[in-house]
C-alpha cells in the first residue's frame, strides 16, 4: 500500500505537520500513542493500526436463510485527512461465520491477526519509494467496535444489565444509573484487571476471561481508550433525549407533530440534504428510538432549534435546556481538535446534561449515558472522538455486501467475498493509483469573468494574466479533498477579534488554468442566538 503513488510521502508530510502543535488533532499526538511509541527510537517510522470488529448479515435478516458474518477491518489513522475516510483505504483483515466464533472461540478466530500484529511490531516491513528504502513498524493503537462488539472481542460481559457492565470502570450498575462524573478510584487498571481474573467470577468483576489481544506486545485491554459517538450518542442518547423533548412541547401546545414534520421537510438543508431527516411517525412517543439513521439524527439534533425554535414559547423550559445541552455535546464531539481545557469543559457539560435529563424525564441514566461520563478522559488519551467514529467502517460493510449480492452461491460465502475483495485490491496495486483523491467538477458554464459586476472586488486574488485570457469555467459544484463545495454554501474562513466565526457564502467556483478559486460574499455575523443555538447572519 505504501508503495502506491503519494501514499508514503503524503503520510509522512502530514505526520510532520502535526509536530509542535498546542492541540491534539490526531491519534499520533495523543498520550496513549506517546506511551506506546517509547519502546522505539525517535527516528524510527512507527505507525498505528486501528482494528475494527462487527457482525453483519449477508442475506435478508428477516428471511429464512440468515447468515451472519464477522468482519475484522483495519486502517491507518495517520493518513492525510482527505484519504482517511475513503473506503478503499480500509483493509479487510478477517472474514468468518459468526457461528464459528461461538463454536471455536475468540482465541482461535483472532490468533492469526495477533501473530501478524506482533510480527509487524517486532520486524516491520521494508518498502522502496522513489529509489529510497524505508522500514515501517506498525503497532496496534486501538480496538474498535460497537459496545457489544468490543465486549465480545475483549471478553467483558455482553449483558449491559450486569452489575459491572462498564469496560472502563468497576462502578456498580445501581451507581451508574445516577453518577454524572467519572470516579477515578474505580477505573480499571492492569493491576486490578489481574486481580479480577484470579477471582474467576464475572458477576463480581464484569470480566468473562482474559482478553486475547493482551498477547499483542504493546497492547493491554485496560489501555484501550475507545468510545464511539455514533453508537453511544447518535444512535442512543440523542434518541433518549429528543423523544421526550418533542413529546413535551406537543403536550404543552407549542407545536404539533404535523407542524414539526412540515418544518423539517420544508427546511433548506444545503449540502446536508442527502441526510435530510424523514417524517416522524404519530406513535413516536411509544417507541424507544426515532426512525432515523445516525447521519439523519446528527442533522436533526444540530438544526432542531433553527427549524422549530421560533415556536417555543419559553426558552427557560427545562426540556429546551436539555435540548441545548444535547446540541452542544454533539457539536463538541464533532471537533477535530482537543485540548485539556476542552476536555474539562466537556466533562462539566456532561454533568449538566445528565442532571437535566434525570430532572426532566424522572428516569435513571442508561448504560450509554454512563459511557459518556468517560468521554473526557478518552479525548485526552486518544484524541478527537470524531476521528474514532465507526461510521465509515460500518460503511465498509456495504462494499462487501455488494460482492455478496453478486455471488449466487452461499457455500463458503466468507471465502468468496474475501477473494473477490482481495482481487480488487490487487488491481489497485497493479494500477498504481494515487491515494490522493482527484478533484471532481460538476456541470457549469464558460464565461468572461471580467464582465462580472463585482470583478474589481475579487480581481486581486486571480492570476494577473486573466485580463488577457478572461474566459473561465464556472462550476456548479466541486469535490475537493473529499469535501463537496457548491454555490450558496456557507463557509467559516476565520475568526474576528472576539473569537466569533466569520462566515462567507460561495458565489462562484472558478476553474482557471487548472487552479480553483472560490468567490465568496462575506456575511455579517450578528452574534450567537443562545435561545436556539445558532448564529444570526446578514
Amino acid at each position: 500500500f505504501f508503495q502506491l503513488p503519494d501514499a508514503f510521502t503524503s503520510t509522512m508530510h502530514y505526520i510532520n505537520s502535526l509536530k509542535n502543535l498546542d492541540s491534539v488533532k490526531n491519534f499520533i499526538q495523543s498520550e496513549l500513542w506517546c506511551r506506546k511509541r517509547k519502546n522505539f527510537d525517535n527516528d524510527a517510522i512507527v505507525l498505528p493500526l486501528f482494528i475494527y470488529y462487527d457482525d453483519w448479515e449477508v442475506n435478508n435478516p428477516l428471511g429464512s436463510h440468515t447468515a451472519a458474518l464477522g468482519g475484522v477491518y483495519c486502517y491507518i489513522p495517520c493518513l492525510p485527512p482527505e484519504c482517511i475516510s475513503r473506503l478503499e483505504n480500509i483493509f479487510l483483515v478477517i472474514l468468518f461465520l459468526s457461528r464459528d466464533r461461538k463454536e471455536f472461540g475468540i482465541k482461535r478466530i483472532f490468533a492469526p491477526l495477533i501473530e501478524e500484529l506482533n510480527f509487524l511490531e517486532q520486524n516491520g516491513i521494508t518498502i522502496t519509494v522513489n529509489g529510497n528504502t524505508h522500514k515501517i513498524y506498525f503497532m496496534l493503537g486501538l480496538l474498535f467496535g460497537d459496545n457489544l462488539g468490543l465486549h465480545t472481542m475483549c471478553r467483558f460481559l455482553q449483558s449491559f444489565r450486569a452489575n459491572y457492565a462498564c469496560r472502563f470502570c468497576k462502578l456498580h450498575r445501581t451507581f451508574c444509573e445516577t453518577t454524572c462524573l467519572e470516579d477515578e478510584t474505580v477505573l480499571r487498571t492492569r493491576t486490578s484487571y489481574v486481580t479480577d481474573l484470579t477471582l474467576e467470577n464475572s458477576s463480581l468483576t464484569g470480566i468473562k476471561e482474559e482478553c486475547v489481544f493482551n498477547e499483542v506486545n504493546s497492547f493491554h485491554v485496560t489501555d484501550n481508550a475507545y468510545v464511539d459517538i455514533m453508537h453511544d450518542v447518535l444512535e442512543g442518547i440523542a434518541h433518549y433525549d429528543m423523544i421526550p423533548i418533542i413529546n413535551h412541547f406537543i403536550d404543552i401546545g407549542d407545536f404539533n407533530l404535523s407542524d414539526l414534520n412540515h418544518s423539517v421537510q420544508m427546511f433548506h438543508y444545503g449540502p446536508d440534504v442527502q441526510n435530510k431527516p424523514p417524517y416522524i411517525d404519530n406513535d413516536f412517543a411509544t417507541k424507544s428510538k426515532l426512525k432515523m439513521t445516525a447521519s439523519e439524527m446528527l442533522i436533526f439534533c444540530r438544526l432542531f432549534g433553527v427549524i422549530i425554535g421560533h415556536r417555543i414559547k419559553s426558552y427557560n423550559d427545562p426540556f429546551w435546556k436539555l435540548y441545548l445541552l444535547l446540541k452542544e455535546i454533539i457539536e463538541l464531539l464533532q471537533s477535530r481538535s482537543v485540548t485539556e481545557d476542552f476536555a474539562s469543559a466537556f466533562k462539566v457539560l456532561v454533568l449538566e446534561h445528565h442532571n437535566q435529563y434525570m430532572k426532566c424525564t424522572n428516569k435513571c441514566l442508561k448504560p450509554k449515558h454512563h459511557y459518556l461520563v468517560h468521554y473526557a478522559r478518552v479525548m485526552m488519551q486518544s484524541g478527537p472522538l470524531i476521528l474514532l467514529s465507526a461510521m465509515r467502517l460500518e460503511g465498509f460493510h456495504k462494499a462487501l455486501k455488494k460482492i455478496a449480492k453478486a455471488v449466487m452461491s452461499r457455500k463458503n460465502i466468507a471465502f468468496s467475498i474475501a477473494t473477490r475483495h482481495q482481487l480488487s485490491f490487487c488491481y489497485k496495486l497493479m494500477a498504481q493509483e494515487s491515494i490522493i483523491p482527484t478533484v471532481e467538477l460538476g456541470l457549469g458554464n464558460i464565461i468572461n469573468i471580467t464582465k462580472h459586476d463585482h470583478f474589481n472586488h475579487f480581481a486581486s486574488i486571480l492570476p494577473t494574466n486573466i485580463l488577457h485570457d478572461p474566459y473561465s469555467f464556472i462550476a456548479n459544484w466541486v469535490n475537493y479533498k473529499g469535501t463537496r463545495y457548491q454555490r450558496r454554501m456557507v463557509l467559516i474562513y476565520g475568526t474576528d477579534e472576539s473569537s466569533c466565526p466569520i462566515f462567507a457564502e460561495i458565489q462562484y467556483i472558478i476553474l482557471y488554468q487548472n487552479n480553483l478559486f472560490f468567490i465568496c460574499f462575506s456575511l455579517l455575523n450578528m452574534g450567537l442566538n443562545c435561545d436556539i443555538g445558532g448564529f444570526e447572519v446578514e
